[in-house]
């Protein structure tokens, strides 16, 4: 039986010119969680300085895997807006996306922070 083997020439060159623009170095995730839970395959870091990590990470990730498969599983079919309750008016009561959402793969700029720094920030009402 033939292995499939996938082939991403686009998101390659792109994810390679960030890397180059970042310094070399630098940390994915998407829209809301990184492939913390992958730092083991990629010597215990984040840190990539090659298209292939950025690969293995995201690859190798059940945060990441979780957010692309099984993120909008448990929405209802109301949501409440302002304290009221509001027909879900995006058809995505069946688990599938809001139609206007887009996946986003994002590369920040490595930084070589201890965990024990770092700090989470919530803007409202932007």
């Amino acid at each position: 039986e033939e292995v499939k083997q996938y082939n991403f020439p686009n998101l390659t060159s792109q994810i390679q010119s960030a890397l180059e623009n970042l310094g070399g170095n630098c940390m994915p995730k998407l829209n809301w969680s990184s492939p913390k839970d992958a730092t083991w395959m990629n010597c215990g870091t984040l840190k990539c300085t090659k298209v292939g990590d950025v690969y293995l990470l995201l690859k190798s990730s059940e945060f990441v895997s979780f957010d692309l498969e099984r993120a909008w599983d448990d929405l209802e079919p109301a949501i409440a807006v302002e304290g009221e309750a509001v027909e879900n008016d995006q058809g995505n009561d069946d688990g599938k996306p809001p139609k206007d959402f887009e996946y986003e793969l994002v590369l920040r700029k490595w930084c070589n922070l201890h965990p024990s720094m770092e700090f989470r920030c919530f803007i409202y009402n932007h």
